[in-house]
């Protein structure tokens, strides 16, 4: 079955709209970020933040006196003040619709989150000069890896993605010194992908049940190779 450009978008935000995080990660990762960031600074700035779910996770934080989110993408950021005032944490957040660019001319912000967000930038390398010489004390980076060799048709899907140990080596070249460096587990990816699927399917058309059915197929040929690596840094 051929799906139409606008449908398939229509079930792209579905999927988005089912997990709890954009990236896979677990509410336990979550915490460590939060307390990672609450023990270097009061203040956060989450670059290409989404719909500012990480966001709101750090709300919780009583340390953590100014956190902000941006993105370039208007919609994404409407629903995350959306999320905000649902959560009655609105007073304890902002968001603004930004590049990473006009963000990091943010002077005031003393650690930042660079989460699935390397597009952003002109490479990995660049990411990791641009937040170090933004003078921030901490970061929190994930960014996509290859934790097995790829097959030459996911090399054409995902392009030639770093190893762990390559992205460390950039960091460590750019400045930084690795606090903690782990990569999400399966449980983590198989809850973010199977929550995503079942997200799809929920629409309930026959193009949804096609279009799931093709992700679940891509993700058996991407699980445990594709891989997502967590960073902790600090000057």
């Amino acid at each position: 079955m051929t799906i139409a450009d606008d449908v398939r978008s229509e079930l792209m935000k579905a999927g988005g709209a089912a997990v709890r995080f954009n990236t896979p990660m677990s509410g336990a990762r979550a915490d460590e970020i939060a307390h990672f960031v609450a023990e270097h600074a009061t203040s956060v700035l989450d670059l290409g933040c989404g719909e500012g779910r990480l966001v709101l996770e750090l709300a919780s934080r009583p340390e953590l006196a100014r956190i902000v989110g941006v993105d370039i993408d208007e919609h994404a950021i409407q629903r995350a003040r959306s999320r905000a005032i649902e959560r009655a944490v609105a007073d304890r957040v902002r968001f603004e619709v930004a590049t990473v660019s006009e963000a990091l001319m943010d002077a005031s912000t003393e650690a930042m989150l660079s989460i699935g967000a390397s597009h952003a930038f002109d490479g990995t390398e660049d990411m990791f000069t641009s937040l170090f010489e933004s003078g921030i004390a901490a970061a929190v980076v994930g960014d996509g890896v290859w934790s097995m060799p790829p097959t030459s048709a996911l090399l054409d899907d995902f392009g030639a993605l770093p190893t762990p140990h390559e992205l460390e080596a950039v960091a460590q070249a750019t400045g930084w010194n690795i606090a903690a460096h782990s990569r999400s587990t399966l449980d983590e990816w198989d809850g973010f992908e199977h929550a995503w699927i079942e997200g799809v399917r929920l629409v309930g058309t026959p193009e949804a049940e096609t279009f799931a059915d093709q992700r679940l197929a891509e993700y058996q040929d991407y699980r445990g190779v594709l891989g997502f690596s967590w960073l902790f840094l600090t000057r």
